[in-house]
């Protein structure tokens, strides 16, 4: 097996966490990436420049048929 199959394999893989008191499903990529986001919005100079990179690694908008994940609150909901 190639090392792109096995990432691919694991990241798209779906865990489950918990998020002030909620679970939540989601896929390791995805939880690795928020993971980093909050790093990096609590002012951690390297989470924000591995932000950047992977950014620059993966630019513009997603393909076509990719899932998309939008993330509201109640509040937000309530618009």
């Amino acid at each position: 097996m190639s090392v792109s199959y096995l990432f691919r394999k694991v990241a798209s893989e779906q865990i489950e966490i918990e998020v002030d008191g909620c679970k939540m499903i989601m896929t390791h990529w995805e939880a690795l990436l928020r993971q980093i986001h909050t790093m990096a919005l609590n002012k951690d100079a390297g989470a924000a420049r591995l932000l950047d990179q992977i950014r620059k690694q993966f630019p513009g908008p997603p393909a076509a048929g990719d899932k998309l994940t939008f993330t509201i609150s109640e509040a937000d909901a309530r618009l």
